[in-house]
């Protein structure tokens, strides 16, 4: 029987850049991989191996008790700012923060606007940034394609 070998330096390394929020291209590049014309597509093969990815969800895992919070209490506490009042905004609601006027310091809540941009994001439901196809694309006008 083989035994399964463990990530290698760059592929933690990977990992790592990943889970601090890099994206997979650029985290490719940062751990040590060629960069070029191919990192985009093994970039993507390195997020879809299994020992990658158990690896990924054992660092955001640890990130979220260090944190103290689940991605499930941010994605509530997001929903929960989107959703606020006015005049729910005082000092005692856990969601609003201390905010500077002339008159002196006042409740608030955090933008709702960047807070849902962080919202759709998380749920992954923005628009990739970039969209790459590799292969072979053909345009066919007026016809049929032979």
């Amino acid at each position: 029987m083989s035994e399964e070998k463990p990530l290698n330096d760059r592929q933690r390394r990977f990992a790592e850049f990943v889970v601090s929020g890099d994206p997979a291209t650029a985290a490719y590049e940062k751990a040590g991989y060629k960069g070029g014309k191919s990192a985009e597509a093994n970039s993507a093969r390195l997020m879809g191996n299994d020992k990658v990815a158990a690896c990924i969800a054992e660092l955001r895992a640890a990130a979220s008790e260090a944190a103290g919070m689940t991605r499930d209490e941010v994605v509530k506490m997001l929903a929960g700012i989107i959703r606020s009042k006015p005049e729910d905004a005082r000092m005692d609601n856990p969601l609003c923060e201390l905010k500077m006027s002339k008159a002196g310091p006042f409740a608030g809540f955090p933008d709702k606007a960047r807070s849902l941009e962080r919202l759709c994001k998380m749920l992954g439901w923005d628009a990739p940034d970039k969209l790459q196809h590799m292969g072979e694309v053909r345009i066919i006008i007026g016809g049929d394609a032979k």
